[in-house]
């Protein structure tokens, strides 16, 4: 697999993502129940696929993750924070006051969390690297141990920690498998499995049945936002197999539109929830529509959603994009 084709995978996969967290926050339960099993493994699984920490002292590492990821946290949990205060009438100074110490504090504020896990979850990966001598299944080994002593922290009652901490104890598992999966992308024996018919009829089967199956034994969906991972070993898998789905749709085909989502996907990972979808939510209570979307209702309710966050959304990511406020979303100026 070359570089250019392991890129226009992944931009893929995020463009295919991006897309899976804005219909999984339209909250339709089912629609919600299977995205959740995987979408936000997805994204740390491609962080970690990309990221190369052999380049990074501690700090290249800290500047360069500082500009791409704390930089866009702060710039747009500012815009969340004042366009809660403009557009909410009971939304006090005070009010606003308490959002931006949210935005500092960080437990799970808005999807912004993300940001801020990421780039504790990479520090750690970092570190990980270099303790265990840059042995990735070392490595692979310790995250999964860290995952199961995440999955035991949620267990025993613990909460979200500040700027989600918590959540890196199991990100990072995630993240080095994304790591050691691209060290096998030139084994030959591994591309051929990976792209077989029976691993992916395989895969396909075994996502449904661990989907399913813990929705039914459990009730608790995989939610890594609160904390909520069901019955842990059925739902990695669900979140595995979800993973190397997405991966084979991606590498399939391309498509300009998922790809240009996937380029330019942190403004619309950060903001789709707060602003557009929040401002639909008031739009359809004040006209009585879509108030339990199901059944006939449910197609439009998506198509008219999913349309207006995506193209409420482009002009300001444009308009950030190509001036110099690019840097607040993580770019070169």
């Amino acid at each position: 697999m070359a570089v250019e084709e392991r890129i226009r995978w992944v931009d893929m996969a995020k463009g295919y993502g991006i897309l899976l967290v804005i219909l999984g926050h339209l909250e339709t339960h089912l629609i919600k129940y299977e995205i959740f099993t995987f979408h936000m493994p997805l994204f740390f699984f491609l962080a970690g696929y990309v990221f190369a920490p052999d380049k990074y002292t501690l700090k290249d590492f800290i500047r360069n993750k500082a500009r791409t990821l704390l930089v866009p946290y702060f710039f747009m949990g500012s815009i969340i924070c004042v366009c809660m205060w403009l557009f909410h009438g009971y939304f006090t100074l005070r009010d606003l006051f308490d959002c931006f110490l949210k935005l500092l504090v960080q437990r799970r504020f808005e999807t912004l969390w993300f940001l801020t896990c990421l780039f504790f979850t990479q520090l750690l990966y970092w570190a990980l690297h270099r303790l265990c001598g840059r042995n990735r299944k070392y490595i692979l080994a310790v995250s999964l141990f860290l995952w199961m002593s995440g999955i035991a922290y949620y267990h025993f009652g613990g909460a979200a920690l500040p700027w989600n901490l918590d959540a890196c104890l199991t990100a990072v598992f995630y993240l080095a498998l994304g790591n050691y999966v691209r060290s096998l992308c030139g084994n030959c024996r591994w591309m051929r499995l990976v792209h077989s018919k029976i691993t992916l009829f395989s895969a396909i089967l075994l996502h449904i049945c661990c989907t399913m199956g813990n929705g039914i034994l459990c009730g608790e969906r995989f939610d890594m936002f609160y904390g909520q991972y069901g019955i842990p070993p059925v739902t990695l898998v669900a979140a595995l197999t979800g993973i190397f789905l997405v991966y084979r749709v991606s590498a399939a085909e391309e498509f300009r539109y998922i790809s240009y989502l996937g380029r330019n996907s942190l403004l619309y990972f950060g903001l789709h929830q707060a602003l557009p979808i929040s401002l639909l939510e008031q739009i359809y209570s004040r006209l009585h529509l879509f108030q339990d979307p199901s059944g006939a209702e449910l197609f439009p309710y998506l198509s008219i959603s999913m349309a207006f966050v995506l193209l409420s959304l482009a002009p300001v990511d444009l308009l950030i994009r190509k001036t110099r406020l690019c840097f607040f979303l993580g770019r070169k100026s």
